[in-house]
């Protein structure tokens, strides 16, 4: 089960939901991922500016409240970034607890390594032959299995 929790007294609630199903409390495991804040917002912009951009608006439609943190009137992938760091700065709106028994993952790698530092923390192993690529080549954008599910 994945389960966000910024606070501990919401993660005290799924833990102690899980133990009275009978889920044995040494069979929960809690991860905390972690993620270069840069590195998620490059992700981010993309995905916002392109969600914009189906819904026929610039991001800075999508997104004007980003506008007064920067000089700029245009959000491009460096002011859009300066300016979420800066409005996460300003605000403590989901302010993340940390969770003194979670494994720390981190999962900045935009590539196999993410799986791999959670299967550590799992203790799981996987088959050496699956690797980032062949993932890829099995998941497919949207329009494609549309397409393959209705050949």
């Amino acid at each position: 089960m994945t389960h966000a929790t910024y606070q501990q007294k919401a993660r005290d609630v799924v833990i102690e939901t899980l133990d009275k199903g009978g889920i044995p409390r040494n069979n929960i495991t809690i991860i905390e991922l972690s993620i270069d804040e840069e590195i998620k917002l490059r992700g981010l912009y993309h995905r916002q500016k392109r969600l914009a951009e189906q819904n026929g608006i610039t991001l800075e439609e999508y997104r004007p409240n980003l506008l007064e943190y920067i000089e700029e009137d245009v959000l491009t992938e460096e002011t859009y970034i300066k300016a979420m760091l800066a409005s996460q700065a300003k605000s403590s709106f989901c302010a993340f607890e940390d969770c003194p028994m979670a494994k720390k993952v981190d999962v900045t790698g935009r590539d196999i390594t993410h799986c791999d530092n959670l299967d550590d923390a799992l203790d799981l192993t996987r088959s050496s032959d699956w690797t980032y690529e062949s993932i890829c080549d099995k998941v497919l954008p949207r329009e494609l299995v549309a397409v393959h599910v209705l050949s």
